[in-house]
Formats: C-alpha cells, sequence, structure tokens
C-alpha cells in the first residue's frame, strides 16, 4: 500500500520538477534573447550616428566652399549694382 502511494506521489512529482527545469531553461534562454536584442539595437544606433557624424564631418568642406562661392557672388553683384549706381550720380 505505501508502496503504490509513493509511486502515486513520486511520478507527479518528479513531472514537476522536470517541468519547472525545462521552463527554467526556457526563461534563461528567452532572458538571453532579449538581452542580445537590446544589445544589437544599442550597436545598431551607435553605428548610426558614428556614421552621421561622419557624413557631416565630410560634408563640412563642400558646404564652405559653397559659402565662400555664394560669398563671393554677393559681393559681386553688391559692387556691380554699387559701380552702377555711382555711374548713375
Amino acid at each position: 500500500m505505501k508502496k503504490i502511494i509513493m509511486k502515486v506521489y513520486a511520478i507527479p512529482l518528479l513531472f514537476i520538477i522536470s517541468a519547472n527545469i525545462c521552463s527554467a531553461q526556457v526563461l534563461k534562454n528567452f532572458g538571453n534573447k532579449v538581452k542580445e536584442e537590446v544589445e544589437w539595437r544599442a550597436q545598431r544606433k551607435a553605428g548610426q550616428k558614428i556614421d552621421q557624424g561622419l557624413d557631416s564631418i565630410l560634408a563640412a568642406p563642400k558646404k564652405i566652399i559653397k559659402k565662400k562661392e555664394s560669398y563671393k557672388s554677393n559681393t559681386d553683384t553688391q559692387a556691380s549694382e554699387e559701380s552702377t549706381t555711382a555711374k548713375k550720380d
């Protein structure tokens, strides 16, 4: 009688223990996947910011050249306007 009761309690107990071990592994794997995903996203965003910084550094000389050209054209047009107004006077 006691052996039957032991078997009745032992089988569900083993099942519960094995289920807890399996679920612990599942939760551990899930936690690791979430951690890897967060790290990947952080690295991706950092890479994007680095790319933006490099792009702006590479574009800076072009902007300076454009500003110089626009400044020269503005001063040339102002000088020509001043010379035409001076001739009129």
